[in-house]
């Protein structure tokens, strides 16, 4: 886990600020970052704000035959400034993986953060959602959206399928730009994957294990509901553990030359 930032962050909340350099003991002698390991930690105290693209994070390796050098990462807010930087030095091969882990961990609670407006360094807590919610870079007024009765009511008279959700799907993209329908192509609680939307009551979560070449997905009715904290847990470990191991995978075979043709074969 990284840690960014600890003790200013302390400062902040009992005087209301954090002032450099007096909140920043571990910057001494003009410098602007400081990193260490504390147990299976990493500790960073930093000003940057730094210069990059906006609305993306970076990174790069620089390499040398004894493993990765120089690490950094940057998230961009569309000010230009910096919301998080990593900056390490010479690790062994074997410490990437946890690294990759908690970096996009990292970046996960910075997106949540900005989407919400948070202006604290974490997610605000919340007894109910808002009234006007952010899915996907769609601004989503709950209101507008389709009772569950409703989406229950098409599955029921037609199929529990992909396709009878058509109506609710065109009505969305009528409203909001978006279909607002999601599907995961994910294993998860015995099922082959399972497709999210959003309701009034919250997101309808329709679990499916075969898909047909007319009506696609076909939904279990029995694990259909609105999705839990729980759920959304789970699956968003099991996607991020799928295609964090499918990229570094696909980028071995890259590095290696596995991959034959050109590069712009795509078919």
């Amino acid at each position: 886990m990284f840690k960014i930032n600890t003790i200013p962050g302390q400062a902040a909340q009992e005087k209301g600020y954090a002032r450099y350099p007096e909140d920043f003991p571990h910057l001494t002698h003009g410098a602007d970052f400081a990193a260490w390991s504390s147990g299976d930690d990493w500790e960073i105290e930093t000003i940057l704000d730094g210069q990059a693209l906006v609305d993306q994070w970076n990174s790069f390796c620089k390499c040398c035959e004894n493993g990765i050098r120089v690490w950094e990462v940057k998230y961009q807010h569309q000010d230009g400034s910096v919301d998080f930087l990593w900056y390490g030095n010479l690790v062994d091969e074997a410490e990437l993986p946890p690294i990759f882990a908690a970096i996009l961990e990292k970046l996960v609670e910075t997106r949540q953060r900005l989407i919400t407006h948070s202006p604290y360094n974490k997610v605000p807590f919340r007894l109910r959602p808002p009234d006007m919610v952010e899915l996907d870079g769609s601004k989503i007024s709950r209101q507008k959206l389709a009772g569950m009765d409703d989406v229950m009511a098409l599955l029921d008279t037609g199929a529990p399928a992909f396709a009878s959700l058509e109506p609710v799907r065109e009505r969305y993209e009528a409203e909001f730009g978006n279909e607002l329908c999601w599907t995961f192509p994910v294993f998860h609680n015995g099922n082959s994957g399972c497709v999210l939307l959003p309701v009034q009551e919250g997101i309808l979560y329709l679990p499916y294990t075969e898909v047909s070449s007319e009506t696609y997905e076909q939904f279990d009715l029995q694990d259909m509901g609105l999705l839990t904290k729980g759920q959304a847990q789970a699956l968003l470990e099991q996607i991020r553990n799928v295609y964090s191991q499918l990229f570094c995978l696909l980028s071995d075979m890259q590095a290696f030359g596995l991959a034959q043709g050109g590069e712009g074969d795509h078919g």
